[in-house]
């Protein structure tokens, strides 16, 4: 089974055709359980762990609020052979339950992207709504979140999303409400 994270596709982009999504040489190395060969550095490591503190520090919001329904559930798709673990699901009055996946960030271009700018409204990366499209369509959940906190100075920016009759995805900027 691979995750939602290692999925990719390609598209094309006015004849100029991108990869978007996970690398699959990592992949291909992990079904061969060859281990990596190059070191994770300490800064890496850092970064890593600050992301996982992040991401404790939002679901304990949920779980204080009391909209908590589960802390890291686990979901797979046989057809897709795909296993899933979001960080978590919560319940939202007039919604349901909500698939949330926390994603911290640093740095200007991917805080100029994500959160926008006063001439450019932010978006999720499209590696990430790859993800989630495939959270929507594993679980059938009616929206999926994706919470993006800023490793730098804690700012923060929150997409829905859901699919629609078509399965297309529609985006809304939860924090300006934008679609």
């Amino acid at each position: 089974f691979v995750w939602p994270s290692e999925a990719s596709l390609v598209i094309d982009r006015g004849g100029i055709k991108e990869a978007i999504g996970g690398c699959q040489r990592k992949v291909f190395w992990r079904f061969k359980r060859i281990k990596p060969t190059n070191r994770t550095s300490p800064r890496s490591l850092r970064v890593l762990e600050l992301g996982n503190v992040i991401e404790g520090l939002e679901v304990d919001k949920y779980e204080r609020t009391k909209v908590l329904i589960a802390k890291k559930p686990k979901f797979q798709s046989h057809k897709l052979k795909m296993s899933c673990e979001a960080d978590a699901f919560i319940f939202e009055e007039g919604v349901g339950i909500v698939g949330v996946d926390i994603k911290s960030f640093g740095g200007y271009h991917a805080a100029k992207e994500i959160q926008g700018s006063a001439k450019e409204p932010g978006k999720p990366k499209e590696s990430h709504l790859l993800q989630m499209v495939l959270y929507l369509h594993i679980t059938k959940l009616p929206q999926c979140r994706i919470v993006y906190i800023n490793r730098e100075n804690m700012s923060s920016k929150e997409f829905a999303l859901r699919l629609d009759k078509t399965m297309r995805v529609c985006v809304q900027d939860l924090d300006s409400g934008t679609k």
